[in-house]
């Protein structure tokens, strides 16, 4: 056995992360299949974003679509021997954590059948998480000790915000059940032989900078990183001035051929960086050629076979090409009219909108686009902000804005000239601080300064602030309406999460309308009002009490009376940015990539965004080779098979940008090609904004 494997076999809990689109839930199965052939019990699980609203509110589980399904199942269920699937509940752990908490089955019956806890259940920050891992705890309970849990986490953030929970809760509730079941989560998070860190990447140089900056702040919060797992790796096994020799002719003329070569000059400098930086053992995935989620599954699990127990453990990915392609038939260019029409509707857009939201699957270059589309309007003359309200670092990196500053930073003089933007136009970048937004709002609304400083001071105040998770969708919607509202922007450009947390910030108003509701709201203060009322509170304070123990409990209710005009305020902050997002002012941009899952998910949210009344402008196919098409491969040296084989993706991306423009309802496609020199992130958003724009 390799020190990767002993690496990956030491924790009993296996925690999945990474970017998004860089592979994370292909990797877990990949090598929860690999366990299971070798004769280790293995339960693959994830955390669905909402319990029972599937259907109708979220993307299908990219992890359950390897296994032919749409959702993993609620139960355990064996799937092959040795390998099992079940879905994580984020309601089932709640619910079953306010049956002990509570001790008698009947006042829990009452409890879980009131709307009113439901409603804090759906609302309140990170009580989500909390949740999930109390059914994690659960679970564990009921398994075979031997077995192995592998579960897919979500991205980058939002993984770091749900493995920080435990600890910023503790410091909130400083006693009662809540707090001693929080302790031994934490601690056990800290156990490396309880839990450890898959941290996956891509061979670029962004990606793996994301990764090792997320294996850092996941080895801050005390959860030991156990391996990286470098996704989709190319070793062509050509020696480097030959490499060069073909880099400059085919970046004179691009050709197919051209972002094969570029992908494998890329991986030999993320090899570089995670040898030196990593500080934990490295799996090099190499990519699969073939389509479709069962072979890349039967992929992975050989590559992950390789890597784990094969011979030379830390060698590059094996060279390898292509087999022969059969000559191409002639494929038509993309329409270049439908082309020109879709950057003049989206410099129509850029020139005249108010508020443009990209969106979309993670891995996309949603943040890019978005970075790109702002440079292109303040290139115009706008005053624009390009503002993230992913947990993701990124936009503030591609803008040269430092981190977490308390106001948007405007681009500096020589940054702003380089990327073309002279005259009346202004950029300036934000990432979303939800601490700091939550202090301006009370600094607004609450005029008498000693009822300002006693919010501000407040316990549960200070520490919800501090929650990343529910707290950044929240508080994004009060800093879009406060920069609405000021009128210091012509146009704000959002960059969102990966999907599932997209519609997670368009949801959040109505999730904490309904808890602010006079009628819900009313029940969690001081016993007022008729009998059935009264005896309403009365059980909503016996759950407080039974759950978070007697002294925050006291403290939420007194926080919750004393904030009672705050928190009206910002319900009507909230809902008025959400109808802001619905309005004519408003255009939405769905961003995918040319990858049957990022396709799907792009479908999905233009369905949920037409629903949501939300109004969808276009689509745009990124890091695509639909441009290609008609270019003639070549088909001699040593790139021609991987020539031949990208001018034949270059055909179906051409006939996936045809079949956007059919089926976006009225919404243009555009196509934009992968990044030519994506170890020049300026360079690239320059480039890109031309592009965009035209």
């Amino acid at each position: 056995m390799s020190a990767l494997s002993e690496a990956l076999l030491r924790p009993r809990i296996l925690l999945v992360t990474g970017k998004g689109g860089v592979g994370r839930s292909a990797a877990a199965a990949g090598w929860a299949r690999v366990l299971a052939a070798r004769g280790i019990p293995v339960l693959l699980t994830e955390a669905p974003p909402e319990d029972g609203k599937e259907a109708d509110g979220h993307p299908p589980s990219a992890l359950a679509r390897l296994f032919g399904r749409d959702r993993l199942p609620s139960e355990v269920e064996q799937w092959t021997p040795g390998l099992s699937l079940r879905a994580l509940s984020a309601r089932r752990g709640q619910e079953r954590f306010l049956g002990r908490a509570l001790h008698t089955e009947t006042l829990a019956r009452a409890a879980l059948g009131s709307e009113a806890i439901g409603r804090l259940l759906d609302a309140a920050p990170s009580l989500r998480e909390l949740g999930i891992f109390h059914d994690l705890h659960l679970l564990l309970k009921d398994l075979d000790p031997r077995t192995r849990v592998i579960i897919d986490m979500p991205a980058t953030g939002h993984a770091l915000a749900a493995t920080s929970v435990p600890r910023l809760l503790r410091r909130l509730i400083p006693a009662g059940p809540l707090h001693e079941s929080l302790g031994h989560l934490e601690s056990r998070l800290k156990d490396p032989d309880f839990a450890g860190a898959l941290v996956v990447t891509l061979p670029e140089e962004l990606p793996v900078t994301e990764g090792l900056e997320l294996a850092g702040a996941l080895r801050e919060s005390g959860v030991k990183v156990a391996a990286f797992a470098m996704n989709r790796a190319l070793e062509l096994g050509l020696p480097p001035e030959e490499s060069d020799a073909l880099w400059a002719r085919l970046s004179a003329r691009p050709a197919p051929g051209r972002e094969t070569l570029r992908r494998a000059r890329e991986s030999h400098r993320a090899r570089e960086i995670l040898a030196r930086e990593a500080g934990a053992p490295v799996a090099e995935l190499g990519e699969s050629i073939l389509p479709g989620d069962e072979a890349v599954l039967n992929h992975l699990m050989a590559e992950w076979e390789r890597a784990g127990w094969g011979e030379g453990e830390g060698a590059p990915a094996p060279s390898w090409a292509p087999s022969p392609a059969q000559p191409l038939a002639p494929v038509a260019a993309i329409d270049a009219e439908a082309e020109r029409l879709a950057r003049a509707q989206l410099r129509g857009l850029a020139a005249t909108r108010t508020i443009i939201v990209c969106c979309g699957a993670g891995g996309v270059g949603k943040t890019t686009t978005s970075a790109a589309l702002a440079i292109a309007a303040a290139r115009a003359g706008r005053r624009v902000l390009a503002l993230t309200i992913d947990p993701s670092k990124r936009l503030a990196q591609c803008l040269g804005v430092e981190r977490n500053p308390k106001a948007p930073v405007t681009l500096r003089d020589d940054r702003a000239r380089a990327f073309g933007i002279t005259g009346a136009g202004r950029l300036d970048a934000w990432m979303l601080d939800p601490r700091q937004v939550a202090d301006d709002a009370v600094a607004r609304i609450v005029q008498d300064p000693e009822a300002r400083e006693a919010i501000l001071r407040n316990s549960v105040y200070r520490h919800a602030t501090a929650l990343v998770s529910g707290m950044q969708e929240y508080t994004a919607m009060e800093a879009l309406h406060s920069f609405l509202k000021d009128g210091r922007y012509d146009l704000v450009i959002l960059d969102t999460p990966p999907s599932r947390h997209a519609l997670d910030f368009l949801e959040a108003p109505s999730r904490l309308s309904a808890f602010l509701d006079g009628r819900i709201f009313r029940l969690f203060l001081p016993k007022e009002g008729g009998f059935v009322q009264r005896a309403a509170s009365t059980l909503v304070q016996q759950v407080l009490t039974a759950v978070f123990g007697r002294e925050f409990a006291t403290d939420l209710v007194g926080f919750l009376g004393s904030a009672a005009r705050l928190l009206r305020s910002l319900k009507g902050d909230v809902l008025g940015a959400r109808e802001s997002l619905a309005s004519p002012d408003a255009a939405f941009l769905v961003v995918s990539s040319p990858a049957p899952a990022a396709l799907e998910e792009a479908h999905y949210l233009q369905g949920r965004l037409a629903a949501m009344g939300l109004p969808l402008q276009g689509m745009i196919l990124n890091r695509s080779l639909a441009r290609l098409a008609g270019v003639a491969p070549e088909t001699s040296g040593p790139l021609a098979p991987w020539a031949v084989r990208e001018a034949a993706e270059a055909s179906r991306h051409a006939e996936i940008l045809a079949g956007l423009r059919s089926t976006g309802g009225g919404a243009w496609a555009l196509a934009l090609p992968p990044a030519s020199r994506p170890e020049d992130e300026g360079g690239t958003l320059a480039e890109l904004a031309d592009d965009l724009l035209g």
